[in-house]
């Protein structure tokens, strides 16, 4: 695979510094110009490397206009600096210990695209206390989480395999809820460390748990819950599973989940009292009022990755033991007392979508420490005269994380009530200075057709800028050539050009054979589809006299949209134009454009290591041929001629024996019949070999075409004479020795 590397031009961040479209309290910027990559066989690519360091990073869904598949392995290992990393969606493997050693790392959201986690992929991401894995995940490698911080593990029903020390090592794991319910599922040894697993009964997970010897609890079945359906979905109207750990399926009756009604797991209403987990899919959009109201035994919720509307009044009220939650992305508005009484709740995240927050939403989270915000402050309801109905009365020193560059103002009456007590100690502002990480979002693609636009976007506080790039050069191709014209059309666009083929043009030159010692082109007239042609802008042509054989030789070529040669000669030994013919010489020399009569000749390659010269082969039409070794001649016909040269393996050969070399039959009768099947007619070996040569240099040897049969006729009949008188000399010796044996049997033998 060609290795690629992306670098987008410092100049365009300097332009946008110098117009302000960077704000100051960025620290570092980065982008996907800060990776390196990969192509894969299927046009996707493989992140090889990463050479930033900025603290937040995105993992682009494409890079150079390809799909990210896979993040390879070691690509970010070591990276202590990172504290954040957003996934696109497109990514489906994470390779063997990519992100290793990212001590800063503190919360991971996979998106569903991902498939297979390899070995070590996060080994050692001492501070990643949180990981929200998505439906889709097939496989967790070796060692993926080990040492992290996990305090638990939500694993998707889609997980089938998970393998040995994923979760262990020095990590706080309490828990691994495992929700899928197959029995061929397989977990390593020691995946979970010795934390406890909620699964479903007789599934592959429940077998593991009992072989490792560690604490089970069998999670809800789908028989637990209250729904109706709806042609847009299942609404969960009520739970009645007395579990620690309530999993709502995403799909019942064939149909997606999709909204949680009022009341549905309110311990209030007498529902889900002992739920210590509960899971709701990502499939659920909308959750009602009351909706887990008063279940005290609740610890963590693993909450749907986008909601619409609010988060309803009363809806966690009194959840006294939830610890932390997350507000999801389209969450607008939290509504009255929606948290109330929640007082073990530490930390509480807002998406950048929150505008508002109600009246007494967190009253009384005595406990709530950490409030982290991603987006502009949120207006939040109060009454002076009414401290208790403040949006967070009664909370403690609370410290307030705003995002560097979003709208804060911190109105303490709206926040906290003009109280002087000691419950009202107040709150405390951090700026999380963050780094811009830019990633390419491609408004119009490049082409040949037009010029493209990108956007470069950060997802992490939303700045951005675009980039425009010119447009690309044409690719065409041939689509066939009718009658000399020639069309080409791009492959990526409807545009196209025609070229004209010179070979197929009307081509009349005039002859002056008085001036043999300059040009002999007096005038030309070249035509293509009945339009005359300019000399030197739609045509130009080379001349050569050959004194060889008595002939000018002209080569036509087309100049801008005429393009090819064409080839004529005229000769004055016959007075008339000739058509050059090709010759293909394959395993020899001698290839190229012939006359009719020309002689063609033709030298051997090299033979390979252990061959040596084999036969020589001729296509049809060629009559007249002289072969000599490595060595070979022809006379051209009138038509194009294909010589094959074959090269055949040495023979090995031993000392013949001398009585066989003297004693070959001299009066064989088929002695002379090799002369009648060989193809090649050659003058006799007596003939000086240099004969042809010397033709050559006066004057051509063929003047006329009556010439050169009588010429080849002669040849033919001189062979045909010479082997006749062979035979007859053969004959007469053979007789003559018949003669002598009777005589000498009649005489008898002498005294």
């Amino acid at each position: 695979m060609a290795h690629i590397t992306k670098k987008l031009l410092a100049a365009a961040l300097a332009a946008m510094l110098a117009i302000g479209l960077l704000v100051s309290p960025v620290s570092a910027d980065g982008g996907v110009w800060d990776y390196e990559y990969t192509e894969n066989p299927d046009g996707s690519v493989t992140i090889t490397a990463y050479s930033g360091n900025s603290t937040e990073v995105a993992i682009p869904g494409m890079l150079g206009g390809r799909p990210v598949r896979e993040i390879g392995a070691g690509a970010f290992a070591g990276h202590s600096e990172i504290k954040e990393v957003y996934f696109e969606n497109g990514v489906s493997v994470i390779g063997a210990g990519a992100f290793s050693g990212c001590t800063s790392l503190e919360v991971l959201v996979l998106p569903p695209s991902v498939v297979i986690i390899e070995e070590n992929a996060f080994f050692g991401c001492t501070s990643l206390s949180e990981v929200d894995f998505a439906g889709g995940l097939k496989k967790i490698g070796e060692g993926a989480f080990a040492d992290c911080a996990l305090e638990y593990a939500y694993l998707p029903a889609t997980l089938d395999e998970v393998g040995a020390g994923a979760f262990a090592g020095d990590t706080p794991l309490e828990f691994a809820v495992v929700t899928n319910p197959s029995a061929e599922a397989r977990y390593g040894a020691g995946c979970f460390g010795r934390a406890k697993v909620y699964a479903h009964k007789a599934s592959a997970a429940m077998s593991f748990a009992a072989a490792e010897q560690l604490e089970f609890s069998a999670v809800s079945q789908v028989i637990d819950f209250q729904y109706q359906v709806f042609s847009g979905g299942v609404r969960i109207t009520a739970c009645t599973s007395g579990a620690e750990a309530v999993v709502v399926p995403d799909e019942i009756a064939g149909k997606k989940v999709i909204a949680i009604a009022d009341r549905a797991f309110s311990a209030d209403s007498g529902r889900c009292a002992d739920a210590k987990i509960i899971v709701l899919p990502d499939s659920v959009r909308t959750i009602g009022n009351y909706a887990f109201s008063g279940t005290s035994s609740l610890e963590y919720i693993r909450m749907p990755r986008e909601l619409d509307g609010s988060i309803g009044q009363n809806t966690f009220k009194n959840c006294s033991s939830l610890r932390s939650i997350r507000i999801p992305v389209g969450i607008e508005r939290i509504e009255t007392e929606a948290f109330y009484g929640c007082t073990s709740l530490t930390g509480v995240e807002l998406a950048s979508s929150m505008s508002s927050i109600a009246a007494g939403a967190f009253g009384g989270c005595s406990a709530l420490a950490k409030l982290i915000c991603h987006g502009d402050e949120p207006v939040c309801d109060y009454r002076d005269t009414v401290p208790a109905m403040v949006s967070f009365a009664g909370v403690g020193n609370m410290i307030v994380y705003i995002k560097a560059g979003t709208d804060w103002r911190l109105v303490k009456s709206m926040w906290y009530p003009n109280g002087t007590g000691p419950e009202y100690v107040g709150y405390r502002v951090e700026v999380i200075d963050h780094d811009c990480f830019f990633l390419e979002k491609i408004i119009t693609p490049v082409s040949c057709a037009n010029s493209g636009v990108s956007e470069f976007y950060c997802p992490f506080c939303g700045q951005s800028y675009f980039e425009h790039y010119p447009r690309e050069e044409h690719s065409y191709v041939s689509t066939g050539i009718v009658n000399g014209v020639e069309t080409f059309r791009c492959i990526r666009c409807n545009e196209s050009y025609l070229l004209y083929h010179i070979d197929h043009a009307d081509i009349s030159p005039a002859i002056d054979a008085e001036r043999p010692q300059g040009s002999m082109v007096t005038t030309v007239e070249v035509s293509f589809m009945g339009k005359l042609l300019t000399y030197g802008i739609d045509y130009t042509f080379t001349e050569e006299y050959n004194s060889q054989y008595r002939r000018v030789e002209l080569v036509f070529t087309g100049l801008g949209e005429y393009t090819g040669t064409k080839r004529l000669a005229y000769r004055f030994a016959d007075d008339r134009w000739l058509t050059p013919h090709l010759v293909t010489v394959i395993g020899a020399s001698g290839s190229g454009w012939y006359y009719h009569n020309d002689i063609v000749e033709m030298s051997a390659d090299p033979a390979p290591a252990g061959m040596e010269v084999g036969e020589w082969h001729f296509s049809e039409g060629v009559e007249y041929t002289s072969v000599r070794g490595d060595d070979a001649m022809f006379v051209m016909p009138d038509r194009d001629v294909t010589v094959t040269l074959t090269f055949v393996p040495i023979e090995e050969t031993s000392t013949p024996d001398t009585e066989e070399t003297t004693t070959a039959p001299l009066e064989s009768e088929t002695s002379t019949e090799p002369y009648e099947e060989q193809p090649i007619t050659e003058p006799p070996t007596t003939e000086p070999p240099d004969e042809p040569t010397e033709l050559h240099e006066t004057e051509p040897f063929i003047k006329t075409p009556e010439g050169w049969e009588i010429v080849k006729k002669a040849i033919v009949w001189g062979a045909v004479l010479l082997v006749s008188l062979t035979a007859m000399v053969a004959a007469s010796i053979i007789l003559l020795k018949k003669e002598k044996i009777e005589e000498n049997k009649t005489e008898g033998p002498k005294k």
